[in-house]
């Protein structure tokens, strides 16, 4: 095998021929990498991205590879190259919407994670490289990313696979977040693909056979249930599962079954609200609700000592509280629970402002005990659970090596990739569940030299090893009550793509149609299809079948009448066959098939001697003999030893001229068969080059002949059919009056080779099957007068024909028909081509389009008069003759329900601003209700007011008391909503902005970690600030703050206010570079709870100004 090494601008570097221990590895969650050993003559130091192509798959050096020196002459390499997905260990994870962090935590479901990780991938890539293949469906889950590159974030310990309990693996750069599983099922065994087949033990995983399983503690009152914990409902305290096949393996639960409790989930159907003040005066909001839906009293079901507990599972409340629950009061007279307010500081209380509970959101009230039916229907979610988890871990734990049978696996075209299905046959291994094992391929590592020679691993699950499974996999793994089977969102394999078939995804409409045979319409395959069950058919041929015994290739078929007719070229019988009637035919220049070749010559041979060698003589005529005084001798030709065939010179009446050339294709056959002979009957059959010809006879090449071509022998009829090189001996005619297809005339051109498949240009014939007559020409056909007035013309593959008239069985012509046709046709509609006119009978009359959609209706009013629907009309060449009484232009009337009147179209604005839903007039438009409406236009200000205009006017009067949109009961004048842009904001304005008060709802961050950090005034003003280390900042100078703001230089009155607080948990930090109320310089340093007020402004120079500060 020949390795190119190519640099990254694709320059070809180096040409090597890799030694046997090269090696191609690919392992699910492991690495994939080639590994090239080999020597050179060359010193070629290899740099980073430099690469080797295997399989269409680029493999690249990761870091710069020196050679080995070995001798004066020689070097020594061995370097790894790596797999695409390798370029994960080299690219950090990031979070980019609102800023570049590397510490964040991400909250979604899987294809929300995997998406992540590709836009990393192709940020990195500096392209759409990347994309998603296969994803299974699961809850969201929050996983932290800190500062992690996304190798681990896909396969760490706590990466996306382990997070969500299945595998992450690429695919080339399709990368996949599932099972590797895929392919059809390939059977390997020992001497059936493999050469040796070894069980190892898998301790990479978690296994067992025997589990003490701890259910939830919650909502269990163990002096009425008797039990602490949650039970199974036989009571058992373990459950076993393959102890017989693998023994007792013991392992206990709890963290996986902690959601699996009694429980009741709710719903909230009413809210009300209290306003109190407590001891110390501080005013706050109590929230009360109601669930219609709860018909029992959980004062029945107290525990002591323990507090009502309420976790949302919906709304604005779900996820908050103390460890995502409120304390609660449950008051009995009024059937209400109370929610216990949380304080995050000192101003704020939640339930509060829009973060509150509605109606219509889910909880489950918590921290006491339960109905019985909650609690047997929480017994047997619980078995459900423990026996699916126990399925989980309770597999085969071992793992299969085999090193494969290379021929084997090239003949048979057997896959060798991770994630492919295999069934492994072995009746010591596998004898208790039928001598196999459905597994799958989980690593494989293959000889670069010769890919089919691999060593293959196979089990059904791969891990990170027994301490990492137990703190991550186990520990991770949650159930719910109403658990359901993993499920997957099938990716399509659409028509051009590569992807591999699996049992997760799924071929398009279009790429099955490409894929598989149709039923439908013919159809056709370029590969092998084995009929396993046998054809049932009147007809099999093959496409290159022409008829007539100097016909090619093979035909059966049944006619009418119930015969079956088979053509074909040779018939072996290996022990006996059995003819009824035989009929014998011989093909020459004469008989039931007539043969017409370009020399016209045929000759019956008299005798046939074999020549291996002839003496050699030099150009002027003389022997070459040998020292010794033998002769020399050479080949009679350049294919070796020929067959002289001599025939007669003249019939005894007059010469006969020898026609044969050296080039010539000479050819014949007979048969030998004879009446009451039974034993070795065969047909003579021989087709030969002709190498040298004489008055009388020719020499006939013993190599150069058709395959299966036998020695010619006395009395052999022979005809030219063919040459090698001279075109003008490569055609033929046959005229056959006998057999398939007879009577047939078939034109033969371009006869070089030992086969008349594809070289019949025109075919004459009869179909027995269909009876009747067929004409076949492969090119150009005309058929007509020389003065193309009536013609038919088929050239570079297109029709032309001219005729006077084109008559059907019917005697009459087709334009004839045609016309009659239509008018038939159209006159039932009321269309009367003659006489133009268009007359319709019916109360509605629809005109469609070529998809059969109405594009316009044609009906009547209530008063009988016309009238015409349509989505469209043309309005710029409408013409109005009359309208409402109108002659000649529209002033007034009413389309859909607008209004028309002069100046304006739909209801009149008065002048106070009020009106109908829509008036647009020349200068103003006019939109909304009474209670709520916009308008804009040239002066929107009521008549009433003075002293003002204004261009845009907005009013929100509309009463709004129902606070179940999640926007408490407030009215907005206007929502803005920007997003899209590298900085967003809400307006802009080069006036001052008027209004009672400002309320802003987002406080910036600002986290310094090691000597970096970043802040932008343009998008917060007030900023929360956390430090790792104690630090120093000095301020954004005025051209940083300038571009902030996207200008060159700021304005000489720019202005703007900045607040800082130091948050807890942080060290201090010193803002340098201040100037206090006496103009001096100062810095001022931040401690926890510290919070500082800057005035950042350009007069009379730039500067930050210090308004407040307090320590």
């Amino acid at each position: 095998m020949e390795l190119k090494i190519y640099d990254k601008a694709n320059n070809l570097r180096l040409t090597a021929s890799p030694n046997s221990s090269s090696s191609v590895t690919e392992e699910i969650g492991g690495e994939c990498s080639v590994s090239a050993s080999f020597t050179h003559t060359e010193y070629v130091p290899l740099d980073v991205d430099d690469y080797i192509e295997v399989e269409g798959v680029r493999y690249k050096v990761k870091s710069r590879y020196r050679p080995k020196q070995k001798n004066t002459q020689t070097y020594e390499y061995s370097v790894k190259f790596y797999a695409p997905i390798h370029d994960a260990e080299d690219t950090l994870m990031l979070f980019q919407e609102g800023g570049t962090t590397s510490e964040f935590s991400y909250d979604g479901g899987p294809r929300e994670h995997l998406q992540l990780w590709i836009d990393n991938m192709n940020r990195r890539a500096g392209g759409n490289l990347w994309s998603i293949g296969t994803v299974i469906t699961a809850e969201n889950k929050v996983i932290d990313y800190r500062n992690v590159k996304c190798w681990d974030a896909a396969f760490g310990s706590n990466g996306i696979a382990a997070t969500f309990d299945t595998e992450m693996w690429a695919d080339g750069y399709v990368i996949n977040l599932c099972k590797a599983e895929r392919g059809e099922v390939v059977e390997l065994g020992y001497l059936q693909g493999l050469t040796n087949l070894a069980q190892e033990d898998n301790g990479e995983v978690k296994f067992f056979t025997r589990l003490f399983p701890l259910g939830s503690t919650r909502n269990i009152d163990a002096t009425k249930y008797g039990y602490s914990r949650l039970q199974l409902p036989s009571r058992e305290i373990y459950v076993d599962k393959n102890v017989d096949l693998y023994g007792v393996k013991e392992e206990t639960e709890e963290a996986a079954f902690a959601e699996i409790y009694p429980q009741y989930v709710g719903t909230v159907s009413s809210v009300r609200t209290e306003e109190k003040t407590s001891e110390e005066g501080r005013k706050y909001t109590v929230y009360y609700f109601k669930d219609n839906g709860m018909n029992w009293n959980p004062k029945d079901y107290e525990i002591p000592d323990l507090d009502y507990m309420l976790q949302f599972q919906t709304g604005e409340l779900a996820g908050r509280g103390t460890d995502g629950s409120f304390q609660a009061a449950w008051h009995e007279d009024t059937r209400e629970w109370e929610i216990i307010n949380v304080y995050p500081d000192d101003t704020t209380q939640i339930p509060g402002g829009v973060i509150i509970p509605n109606p219509g959101d889910k909880y489950i009230p918590w921290n006491f005990a339960m109905p019985q039916e909650y609690i047997t229907a929480a017994e047997q979610a619980y078995k459900l659970a423990v026996d699916d988890f126990l399925n989980t871990y309770s597999f085969d734990p071992n793992k299969y090596t085999g090193t494969t049978d290379r021929n084997y696996i090239e003949n048979n075209n057997t896959p060798l990739r991770i994630g492919w299905n295999v069934r492994l046959l072995s009746e010591q291994y596998f004898g208790s569940t039928g001598g196999y094992k459905d597994t799958r391929i989980t690593k494989v590592q293959r000889k670069l030299n010769d890919l089919c020679q691999a060593t293959i691993t196979c089990s059904d699950e791969v891990g990170t090893g027994w301490k990492s499974s137990v703190d991550n996999s186990l520990n991770s793994l949650r159930y719910e009550v109403a658990r359901q089977a993993e499920q997957y969102v099938y990716d399509i394999i659409r028509t051009y793509d590569s992807k591999t078939p699996s049992d997760k995804n799924i071929f398009s409409a279009l790429k099955s149609l490409k894929t598989h045979l149709r039923k439908d319409v013919p159809d056709q395959t370029e590969f092998l299809i084995k009929f396993l069950g046998g054809i049932i058919t009147n007809l099999l041929k093959s496409t290159d079948f022409v008829t007539g015994m100097m016909g090619s290739g093979m035909s059966f078929s049944s006619e009418e009448g119930g015969e079956s007719v088979g053509w074909i070229d040779k018939l072996y019988v290996r022990k006996k066959a059995i003819f009824q009637v035989l009929s014998i035919m011989e093909t020459e220049l004469a008989g039931a098939s007539f043969m017409f070749n370009a020399s016209g010559a045929r000759a019956t041979i008299t005798k046939v001697e074999r020549i291996d060698a002839v003496p050699f003589f030099y150009s002027d005529g003389s022997a070459k003999y040998y020292s010794d005084g033998s002769r020399a001798y050479v080949q009679p030709s350049v294919y070796g030893a020929v067959y002289r065939c001599y025939f007669l010179a003249d019939d005894g009446e007059k010469a006969i001229e020898n026609r044969f050339r050296v080039g010539n294709l000479v050819r014949s056959q007979s048969f030998n068969i004879k009446s009451g002979v039974y034993e070795n009957v065969s047909n003579h059959y021989w087709w030969r080059l002709v190498t040298a010809v004489g008055d009388n006879w020719i020499e006939v090449s013993v190599n150069h002949c058709d395959e299966g071509s036998d020695i010619p022998k006395e009395g052999d009829v022979v005809v030219q059919l063919g040459d090698i090189s001279d075109t003008d001996f490569q055609s033929a005619i046959v005229l056959s009056a006998y057999g398939d297809g007879a009577p047939s005339l078939i034109f033969y051109q371009g006869i070089n080779s030992y086969s008349l498949s594809g070289k019949d240009i025109v075919t004459i014939g009869y179909d027995r099957v269909k009876k009747e007559g067929y004409f076949n020409v492969y090119g150009r056909a005309y058929i007509g007068n020389r003065e193309q007035t009536n013609y038919l013309s088929l050239s570079d593959g297109k029709l032309v024909g001219r005729f006077s008239e084109l008559m059907l069985s019917s005697g009459k012509s087709v334009v004839e028909v045609a016309k009659d046709e239509i008018s038939l046709e159209l006159e039932d509609t009321g269309i009367n081509v003659k006489d133009r006119t268009v007359t319709v009978h019916a109360d509605n009359f629809f005109v469609t389009n070529t998809s059969g959609e109405p594009i316009a209706v044609f009906t009547t009013d209530k008063n009988g008069r016309p009238i015409v629907k349509a989505e469209y009309i043309d309005v710029d060449n409408l013409k109005v003759k009359h309208l409402d009484g109108a002659e000649g232009s529209l002033e007034r009337g009413s389309i859909g329900g607008f209004e028309l009147a002069n100046g304006r179209i739909g209801s009149e604005a008065t002048a106070s601003g009020g009106g109908g839903r829509l008036s647009i007039y020349s200068d103003m438009i006019r939109v909304g209700g009474t209670s709520s409406y916009v308008l804009i236009g040239k002066n929107v200000v009521p008549a009433t007011a003075s002293g003002f205009t204004a261009a845009g006017r907005i009013i929100n009067n509309q009463t709004n008391t129902y606070g179940g949109y999640g926007f408490d009961v407030a009215n907005y004048g206007l929502f803005i909503e920007v997003s899209g842009g590298t900085k967003n904001y809400g307006l802009k304005s080069n006036a001052p902005l008027m209004a009672t008060a400002f309320i802003g709802t987002k406080i910036g961050r600002l986290n310094i970690t090691g000597s970096t950090y970043k802040i932008d005034f343009s998008q917060n003003n007030i900023f929360f600030i956390y430090a790792s280390s104690a630090y120093n900042v000095t301020l954004p100078d005025e051209s940083q703050v300038a571009s902030m703001f996207g200008m060159s230089s700021l304005p000489s009155d720019f202005g703007l206010m900045l607040v800082f607080r130091c948050l807890a948990g942080s060290k201090n930090v010193t803002l340098a570079g201040i100037y206090d109320q006496n103009g001096s310089v100062q810095s001022y340093t931040l401690a926890v709870g510290d919070s500082i007020i800057l005035l950042v402004a350009k007069v009379p120079y730039f500067g930050y100004f210090l308004i407040n500060y307090t320590s």
